[in-house]
């Protein structure tokens, strides 16, 4: 699935550089997810996170 629509950058690609060792930054960096808009940072990190199995933070519901 594509995280990154600006530059084409697909979530296995995020997982391999978090797999890897890479930072948000690193991938920022090598992959450019998140350079252009920025819209897609919130998915990138949540991939991250989870790739690297950390304690991962979920959004609070919204309220109605």
């Amino acid at each position: 699935m594509y995280i990154c629509l600006c530059y084409g950058v697909t979530e296995d690609e995020i997982r391999q550089c978090s797999a890897q060792g890479a930072t948000v930054q690193d991938i920022q960096d090598t992959l450019k997810a998140g350079k252009c808009c920025g819209c897609c940072m919130d998915e990138v990190k949540s991939v991250h996170c989870h790739a690297q199995k950390t304690h991962c933070v979920s959004p609070l519901p919204q309220a109605a």
